[in-house]
């Protein structure tokens, strides 16, 4: 958000510019970025008939600006100033400001032509430094002077497309995010699209009340209607938002699910899906959470994501043990057996993608299931080789955790045992 002091900076920069460098500085404010390579092609579509054409000289002079962000080879106003420049350009030229968006729209469509008859990610990223929804990103971006419907629809298919690898997804969805935000001035804040990314923007960065009501607002009579990706992850992160007992998230995660099925979301399926099944067990539903996990595990492994596979192994295992535990049944060595080589898995694959919460949420069920099958010294051995492996724990509440599964083990543990587990809940409250 700029200030008075800043627009007035501002203007006093844009006045000072000779009318190319203007031109140029104004085709940055309506880009996500360009390459050096391309400014004065570019320029040049736009301002055909102009005399004074972009030179290595604008490019210099706009570089060395404080209101350009540094990159190699790339130019880009600074967010903070884009949007007040992108204003200047639309009321001062607004024919230009629309065939600006539809060159660099152009130039998008084509890129994405050519990544698409590429086989791997890594070739896309060479050429085109992401995969295809980086790009589809940029042509939402562009549609919104244009065609603020398509570019709707395109901010939240790109978003969705972009969290199709759970593991990477908070990174390329929150420049999603602050790109759809950018364009307010042209989408509307009152636009599905835009309270939709301050939802998400508010919702990482920890404002979770705020998030929630604006997550509602954007679901808010979706059965009355067309439902589209904003209903089915909304929908979503605002049942993750809620106690636990709520019947209003069982139901809005239902919805979720149905929804990303529907739309073929297979990502935000598993994760509404391994959401729903802690909702369940909320409410005591433990037969069906159990059947819920295990085909969480599947498409899991199915959609080839790790973090997503580890968060659902884990869920597993401790609907299982839970379900176990309750019902008093007595499961086979075999049943242990292999849910402890899946927690076993979910703590492995957590430690290389560096998902340590998970990885002890893995291994506290771990040590929960040596428990209930009376094996309290594979319990005592397991929590000193992991304490020994992780080195600390990300947030105390982890380490608490672990020591209240650790300390139900006082009344079972065979004698010769018990100072080893004081040593080890010591070793947890030094944390």
């Amino acid at each position: 958000m700029t200030t008075p002091l800043l627009e007035r900076e501002v203007e006093d920069w844009l006045q000072s510019l000779p009318i190319s460098t203007l031109r140029l500085a104004s085709l940055l404010s309506v880009s996500v970025s360009l390459a050096e390579a391309d400014v004065g092609r570019l320029a040049h579509e736009v301002w055909t008939a102009a005399e004074d054409t972009v030179s290595d000289r604008d490019v210099a002079l706009v570089r060395s600006s404080p209101f350009v962000a540094e990159g190699v080879q790339t130019l880009a106003l600074r967010p903070e100033v884009s949007v007040s420049v992108a204003r200047r350009f639309r009321d001062s030229e607004p024919d230009r400001f629309l065939e600006a968006h539809q060159a660099l729209l152009s130039v998008e469509e084509a890129r994405l032509n050519e990544t698409r008859g590429l086989g791997t990610s890594a070739e896309r990223a060479v050429l085109h430094n992401g995969d295809p929804w980086v790009i589809e990103g940029r042509i939402a971006f562009y549609l919104a002077a244009l065609d603020k419907d398509r570019a709707e629809r395109a901010f939240g298919r790109t978003f969705a497309e972009a969290g199709a690898d759970a593991e990477e997804s908070r990174i390329p969805r929150s420049w999603l995010a602050t790109l759809g935000i950018r364009q307010s001035y042209l989408l509307g804040e009152d636009s599905r699209s835009v309270m939709f990314m301050r939802a998400f923007r508010e919702y990482t960065a920890g404002s979770r009340t705020k998030a929630l009501e604006h997550f509602q607002a954007v679901f808010s009579g979706h059965r009355s209607r067309r439902q589209d990706e904003y209903d089915a992850i909304s929908l979503h992160l605002w049942s993750a938002g809620q106690k636990h007992g709520s019947e209003a998230a069982v139901d809005n995660l239902r919805s979720s699910i149905e929804i990303s099925d529907e739309l073929a979301l297979r990502t935000n399926l598993v994760m509404a899906s391994n959401t729903l099944v802690y909702r369940l067990m909320a409410i005591d539903s433990l037969g069906e959470a159990v059947t819920l996990a295990g085909r969480n595990a599947i498409l899991a492994r199915e959609l080839d994501d790790d973090y997503l596979l580890s968060w659902c192994l884990q869920t597993k295992g401790a609907v299982l043990r839970e379900a176990w535990a309750q019902s008093g049944a007595s499961p086979s060595g075999d049943e242990i057996a292999g849910v402890l080589a899946e927690l076993d898995e979910a703590m492995r694959l957590s430690r290389e993608l560096g998902g340590l919460e998970t990885e002890v949420l893995a291994a506290n069920t771990t040590l929960q299931l040596l428990a209930l099958s009376g094996r309290e010294s594979d319990a005592l051995r397991f929590v000193s080789s992991f304490i020994d492996d992780v080195g600390g724990f990300a947030r105390p509440e982890s380490a608490r955790r672990l020591g209240q599964s650790l300390g139900t083990l006082k009344r079972n543990v065979p004698g010769d045992l018990r100072a080893d587990l004081e040593e080890l809940l010591t070793r947890i409250d030094d944390w």
